[in-house]
């Protein structure tokens, strides 16, 4: 609890709580089965990330952010190549076929 004051920490929870607009999401949030789902899955995602450095860390912060982006649609296979011109995306795609070898490898 000490930690917590030091820090700071408590005043920031203590000025939500006083917030009835941010009080009601925080229990709505608490509440819901996609929080719940998140805290039983907290401890090996933590574990997970403390393995990770700071690029590796950027670099998925950055691909869960644009996996939460809405996609352009790609229409027919001149418009898949064309993509696979763009030298992003064919970095992009080297890593989803490095990520798909590690799978295979797990199985």
């Amino acid at each position: 609890m000490v930690l917590l004051e030091k820090r700071g920490i408590l005043d920031v929870i203590l000025g939500a709580l006083e917030d009835e607009q941010t009080f009601s999401n925080l229990i709505k949030l608490v509440a819901s089965d996609e929080f719940l789902t998140l805290v039983s899955k907290l401890p090996k995602l933590l574990k997970l990330t403390a393995t990770l450095d700071y690029d590796s860390l950027t670099l998925l912060i950055k691909s869960l952010e644009a996996i939460a982006r809405p996609a352009k649609p790609v229409k027919g296979a001149l418009g898949v190549l064309r993509e696979l011109g763009d030298k992003e995306v064919a970095q992009g795609l080297g890593k989803v076929f490095e990520v798909l070898r590690e799978l295979g490898k797990a199985q």
